[in-house]
């Protein structure tokens, strides 16, 4: 095993005088053994076996994979079926983490105890806290995600969410650069981008913060307990007000002032006896 100061200052030596033109570290033991700096210990074929394929690549990386695991699971880590499960070298883990099978689990990410990782998620670079729960098939990347909150199933958080502690993310809702604030909630069906969200707040189904203009990226700000109907759809730049309530269906554009209900759509007509006549109309087309 090479230090690093021995290596900084000796690699940049190596040479490629060889059958494959290739630099070898190994040729750091004759110079090492020149200055007498070489012991032997004992090491597995596993530990001395060559990298020259994909198939010895995917060999080594599967012995490793089951060596982290092993220590995982022997310091207290749950794992439902471990053989299905991928974690990166550089992650964290807490004791008491619970998780299920098909999860992988990469970059520098942390997962503090009694966090559960359900079935199929994907997280990268990511700060999970405790007691937080991930759904099957959520994606999560560069993401903060504070305790005791529930993510998906089927939810995607991009770079830049953060999401406070007791909130919910619902299936099919994307978060990015969005910080959802305590006890928040968007459960359904949403596209939250760029904004932030007040404690307490909900989000109805079918929204989305319309913040790209084709130019630039522009910022929604919700206040405390505000909730908005669902398919709203809300345009930015745009602030609405503590205990602000948005009419579902509403396309806001403007500020909402504290405590105002926001409507923002066209008055419904019926015409009556219309739906007889317009079938006989696109019968006659048929004909």
């Amino acid at each position: 095993m090479f230090g690093p100061d021995f290596l900084n200052q000796h690699a940049q030596h190596l040479k490629t005088e060889n059958a494959q033109g290739e630099f070898y570290i190994t040729d750091l033991i004759q110079v090492a053994a020149v200055q007498n700096r070489v012991s032997s210990i004992d090491m597995c074929s596993q530990e001395m076996m060559g990298i020259n394929s994909q198939l010895q690549r995917a060999s080594a990386e599967s012995i490793l994979l089951r060596q982290l695991r092993d220590t995982l699971m022997e310091a207290g880590v749950r794992m439902d079926m471990p053989e299905t499960i991928w974690i990166g070298a550089n992650t964290t883990i807490e004791p008491g983490v619970h998780l299920e099978p098909h999860v992988k689990i990469s970059g520098r990410t942390a997962i503090r105890q009694r966090a559960r990782i359900a079935h199929g998620s994907v997280i990268c670079d990511s700060l999970i806290d405790d007691y937080v729960t991930i759904h099957p098939y959520s994606h999560i990347d560069k993401a903060r995600i504070e305790s005791h909150t529930n993510i998906g199933p089927f939810a995607r958080l991009r770079e830049g969410s953060h999401i406070e502690s007791k909130c919910k993310i619902g299936n099919f809702v994307e978060t990015k650069k969005t910080r959802l604030r305590a006890g928040a909630k968007a459960s359904h069906l949403s596209y939250l981008g760029d904004a932030d969200i007040g404690s307490g707040s909900n989000v109805g189904a079918g929204t989305i913060t319309c913040n790209y203009d084709g130019f630039g990226k522009h910022p929604t700000v919700l206040g405390n307990n505000v909730f908005i109907g669902s398919n709203s759809t809300l345009v930015a730049p745009l602030q609405l007000g503590d205990n602000a309530y948005v009419a579902a269906g509403s396309a806001v554009t403007d500020t909402v002032p504290a405590g105002a209900l926001a409507i923002g759509r066209q008055r419904q007509v019926n015409k009556a006896d219309y739906v007889q006549g317009l079938r006989e109309k696109l019968n006659e087309r048929k004909k």
